[in-house]
């Protein structure tokens, strides 16, 4: 939801953009549409799915919001993938800092 994503759709207020972000993996087929994150409430993010994605309930996905300089404040690591793997998990000690 937007504690997480946040509420921007884009730097500086573009109106390009429709959606809050989209779907790393999911499942699409070349050509297909991707899955995208059509709205949020503060605990939710709510997904439009293609009919034939072959995303079911329950499954895990990675996000890749549109604008991301709030998420740094508010996670308490990153977690860094390369080749589908765990390389790194980096902690942010100053989470939360910004009083």
């Amino acid at each position: 939801g937007s504690k997480t994503l946040g509420l921007d759709k884009g730097a500086h207020g573009t109106s390009l953009l429709t959606d809050y972000g989209r779907l790393l993996d999911d499942d699409a087929r070349p050509g297909d549409a991707s899955a995208t994150i059509q709205r949020v409430s503060e605990e939710h993010g709510i997904l439009a799915v293609p009919p034939d994605s072959g995303l079911a309930p329950g499954d895990r996905v990675r996000l890749l919001p549109n604008h991301a300089c709030t998420i740094g404040n508010l996670g308490r690591f990153y977690v860094g993938i390369r080749d589908g793997h765990v390389a790194e998990i980096l902690t942010i000690d100053a989470a939360g800092g910004v009083h």
